[in-house]
């Protein structure tokens, strides 16, 4: 299956399209697409700094822009076949952009989706790259990713929305921008909390690797080719319980300041940790810390005692009761995990015996194992499908195919990450069968990989080729 099989079916939809919207405009469009992507492990704890490897998924999102002459924006989306009418002048006031709570008033109800696209240009002008004269555009997408199951669509239309606005516009954006202003007009315009490592893997992703990212706040590690033979899948089903999310969010960060007042408290003028937990090693974890961290913390005693928590997205909730020792052991070792999972994976491209092969296999998919196992025991997180998923995964075993699975997935959406055999798709849909007829909720069998928005250029077609002249 091409990399480009997402723009083709836009394509396709918009030359059959009779009330379609590439009508007045410039003569050419400028397609692109981003994947979505599958976390295999770190995800979770990204925003404590984490190690995260991300898995680009061939299920992708494309997007068509053609430039106007006047300042409309024109979108529509042919999943849905909503069409949304919209001005860049909608977007300022008498002197400068809106507010953010005025610009996230243009997208309700009906028109949500349309924050994902057309918030790209408030977000563009922002940042400086696009001016109050900028004139505006018809916007086409479609995407083959199944929606808020913890796949990453909203990032992945996104990032298409930006990588073909930048050939649209000629504008120079590197892709780690792209993944950086597409995680703003997710968590200013859609009002989402959303982290990096998402939109990183739509734009940075590379066929067939894992995009290893150092979340402080965002550093590129490289990649790590899959070996031949194995492959990563995602079960996905979403209805992630976003208040358990953000639980386990605040009682990592009042570890960290619990931690950090430690160090002043002891002399250490620089905290060495940096103000990220995954920088505490699991040895000085048991050794330092675990006792030192309250297991169960009120919102309004941490609050006497430390004030506020170093996240900009979430806050203390007084009346609430936090888990911090708990929370840190998860975020700690989930970092130690991924890194030794990053290893594992590059240590199987080398020449081996079949037997050493999938006993290395088999290591990888015991660290996804014991990621899933602390992300119920000490980050709270999880839901019965999940857990029955990993279960069916763990039941088939190594000598079927199947190496580890591990719960996955951010606010809204989740699912469940599989390590196994390429032999075993139809197994894994016999799972995903098994587990949508024993909890009533669908299950999507996700395979693949393909490129991110930034590995190639936009591609563009002549609008009389998509309008057969007209």
């Amino acid at each position: 299956m091409s990399d480009l099989d997402s723009i083709a079916r836009l394509i396709g939809l918009i030359k059959s399209d009779a009330a379609g919207i590439f009508r007045d405009g410039h003569d050419e469009v400028f397609f692109a697409r981003a994947p979505g992507r599958l976390d295999v492990m770190g995800g979770l704890a990204e925003y404590a700094g984490s190690l995260a490897c991300q898995w680009p998924l061939q299920a992708a999102t494309a997007v068509g822009v053609q430039r106007r002459d006047d300042r409309k924006l024109i979108l529509k989306n042919y999943n849905t076949q909503g069409v949304v009418s919209l001005a860049l002048d909608d977007f300022y006031g008498t002197a400068s952009l809106l507010p953010i709570a005025a610009l996230r008033q243009l997208f309700t109800g009906a028109n949500s989706w349309a924050a994902h696209v057309a918030g790209a240009f408030p977000t563009l002008g922002k940042h400086k790259k696009l001016t109050r004269r900028t004139h505006g555009a018809n916007i086409a997408c479609y995407s083959d990713i199944p929606f808020r199951v913890g796949a990453a669509s909203s990032a992945a239309l996104q990032c298409a929305t930006l990588w073909a606005l930048t050939a649209a516009y000629h504008l120079i954006l590197e892709p780690m921008e792209i993944a950086l202003l597409a995680q703003k007009i997710e968590n200013q315009l859609v009002g989402t909390l959303a982290g990096i490592t998402e939109p990183a893997a739509a734009a940075l992703g590379r066929k067939d690797q894992l995009l290893l990212l150092q979340c402080q706040p965002h550093e590129p590690r490289g990649y790590a080719a899959m070996p031949a033979g194995l492959m990563i899948a995602g079960l996905q089903f979403g209805c992630q319980d976003a208040g358990a999310s953000r639980a386990a969010r605040v009682s990592a960060f009042m570890a960290q300041a619990i931690i950090t007042r430690f160090y002043l408290d002891t002399g250490v003028k620089k905290d060495p940790t940096r103000g990220y937990l995954a920088n505490v090693t699991p040895e000085a974890f048991g050794k330092y810390f675990r006792n030192l961290l309250p297991e169960n913390l009120t919102g309004a005693q941490f609050q006497k005692d430390y004030g506020a928590i170093a996240d900009r997205h979430t806050a203390v909730d007084p009346a609430a009761t936090y888990f911090p020792r708990a929370a840190a052991a998860f975020h700690v070792g989930e970092n130690a995990r991924a890194g030794e999972f990053a290893g594992v994976l590059r240590a199987l491209a080398a020449p081996m015996a079949a037997g050493e092969r999938q006993a290395l296999a088999a290591a990888a998919g015991k660290l996804m194992l014991e990621s899933h196992a602390a992300c119920r025991r000490d980050a709270r997180l999880g839901s019965e499908t999940g857990d029955l998923l990993v279960e069916l995964v763990v039941q088939r075993g190594p000598e079927r195919g199947f190496y580890g699975a591990r719960l996955a997935g951010g606010e809204g959406g989740g699912g469940v990450t599989v390590l196994a055999e390429t032999s075993v798709c139809a197994q894994l849909e016999a799972i995903a069968r098994e587990g949508a007829r024993k909890t009533g909720k669908q299950v999507f069998v996700l395979t693949g990989s393909s490129a991110g928005a930034a590995e190639s250029a936009a591609e563009r077609v002549a609008l009389k080729a998509l309008t057969g002249g007209a």
